[in-house]
């Protein structure tokens, strides 16, 4: 009974917990992928958004894994001081994890074009 008690608890807390929040003010990038939407931009590099585990993905939702991956390109995003992200490719090839690999860019100030993701939140 203890055993199936501190599963429970473990299985619980693995799903509560959210590894990849998103950091203040990395909400507000967007997340496009026309590539029109960057024609005034400064590329500063490429980002690569990661979030599962072998050992926990089971008790994540897909929908969790996802999330946590876009916070982490938006993360990293914005420490490399960007405003918008290109995505390139989301790997779907992994059953553990998500993948996004996105191009990053620094654009003039102004509302994010039509059609740009709005967060996670």
């Amino acid at each position: 009974m203890r055993k199936i008690s501190a599963l429970l608890v473990l299985v619980s807390a693995l799903s509560a917990c959210a590894p990849y929040s998103i950091m203040h003010g990395a909400e507000s990038l967007s997340v496009l992928q026309d590539r029109e939407d960057f024609r005034n931009c400064a590329h500063l590099g490429e980002a690569i958004g990661v979030a599962g585990s072998w050992w926990y993905y089971w008790a994540i939702s897909n929908r969790s894994l996802t999330q946590w991956a876009r916070n982490d390109l938006r993360n990293q995003a914005l420490e490399m001081g960007g405003n918008r992200i290109r995505i390139e490719d989301q790997s779907n090839l992994y059953t553990t994890s998500v993948v996004f690999i996105g191009q990053v860019y620094r654009c003039p100030e102004g509302p994010p074009p039509q059609g740009a993701d709005p967060g996670c939140r």
